[in-house]
């Protein structure tokens, strides 16, 4: 049995050496205490999120492996989850889009830009948030990192510290409040 488990191993590891391997997903978000702390300092009112979408400026890989987001989603609906992951630990109300007829607003978002280097020390994420009640708020965060563990490792663990600190750019933008506004 142990021999097998080896056989098993040894082939994965030569597999992933080999290049055979044409993606890997990154880490489950998780939440920041930084982010829950911004989040309760928005004005207290429910938050309404529609469709986050993903744009075609993707280049998130190390090595020739692309660098996809945990559970099989899309880069769109990994950080709308973490934005709503974040706003529920505050204990903000999130719902989803407003209907045709309703007053309050709804924000949808689009991924424009992720990229991770080559070199495994940098993560570079562009959100563009737009609301119904035409208002736009674009976000571009710069993560940089050092290179502790070895090969593209380094890289995969750092998208959730680079997602977090999108959202909280998100979260502490000036603008934000106005974007959550109903429409006048």
């Amino acid at each position: 049995m142990r021999s097998s488990r080896l056989v098993v191993v040894g082939a994965f590891v030569l597999t992933l050496s080999s290049g055979c391997v044409e993606a890997v997903r990154g880490p489950r978000y998780v939440s920041s205490a930084d982010n829950v702390v911004a989040a309760r300092a928005l004005p207290a009112t429910p938050v309404r999120l529609g469709r986050f979408a993903t744009g075609t400026s993707i280049d998130a890989s190390c090595q020739a492996i692309e660098l996809l987001p945990a559970d099989g989603l899309s880069w769109g609906d990994y950080v709308r989850r973490a934005l709503v992951t974040e706003l529920v630990a505050s204990g903000t109300d999130v719902a989803g889009p407003v209907g045709p007829n309703e007053r309050e607003s709804s924000v949808e978002g689009v991924i424009e830009h992720v990229d991770a280097r080559p070199s495994g020390t940098l993560w570079r994420i562009r959100l563009l948030l737009r609301s119904t009640n035409g208002r736009s708020l674009r976000v571009e965060h710069v993560h940089s990192h050092p290179a502790t563990l070895p090969g593209c490792e380094v890289t995969r663990e750092a998208m959730v510290p680079a997602v977090q600190e999108l959202v909280r750019k998100v979260l502490e933008h000036p603008e934000l409040p106005r974007l959550l506004a109903p429409a006048t």
